[in-house]
């Protein structure tokens, strides 16, 4: 599965960092967290801890560069413990037949300096879709200053639950989801 990211590298610092390169996610300082409009009352935020990415970046050809990215339906952390397992179960995201979340990129586009438009499908119980991440660079920074090149950034997609056989509860919890990733990568 590919993701493909980073092209504002080439256009912010492309000289500081190799040709092509491959980095592994920081998980420590990396999150995830979706969330939905609860009946109007309030916005929902959870987490999903434990995500695992690779991504090949090619600063000569931002579009040739993959990713792959996954987070475990496990790591689902709503704060309540009774909350969480329900979110494991059939009804939700049946975690026992579909134990992984994953974001597979197609193309990339490069709207604006330091600004990525991420196409790819997304996979949630058992069904892919296509979905749209909307990316920003926050840092680059190369060789021995951050120990490694390292490569920061925020991506936000959004995507209707229901398209994902999410739809229960559909009168008061809204269907849009939206996905927030805070992400750090470090070259191999």
């Amino acid at each position: 599965m590919r993701l493909v990211a980073f092209a504002p590298l080439l256009l912010c610092s492309a000289a500081a960092f190799a040709a092509s390169a491959q980095y592994t996610l920081d998980s420590r300082h990396s999150n995830v967290h979706f969330g939905y409009d609860y009946d109007g009352y309030a916005r929902q935020v959870f987490a999903m801890h434990a995500p695992a990415a690779e991504l090949s970046f090619d600063a000569a050809d931002p579009s040739a560069s993959t990713l792959r990215a996954s987070v475990p339906i496990s790591g689902i952390s709503t704060g309540l413990e009774s909350f969480d397992s329900k979110f494991q179960t059939a009804e939700y995201f049946d975690a026992a037949s579909f134990p992984q979340a994953t974001f597979t990129s197609t193309t990339v586009r490069v709207p604006s300096p330091g600004r990525l438009q991420v196409d790819g499908d997304l996979s949630l119980r058992g069904v892919s879709r296509p979905a749209t991440m909307e990316v920003t660079l926050n840092k680059p920074a190369a060789g021995e200053a951050a120990g490694a090149d390292t490569l920061g950034f925020r991506g936000v997609m959004r995507v209707r639950r229901s398209e994902f056989g999410l739809g229960m509860y559909g009168d008061s919890v809204g269907d849009e989801i939206e996905i927030v990733v805070n992400a750090i990568f470090k070259a191999k």
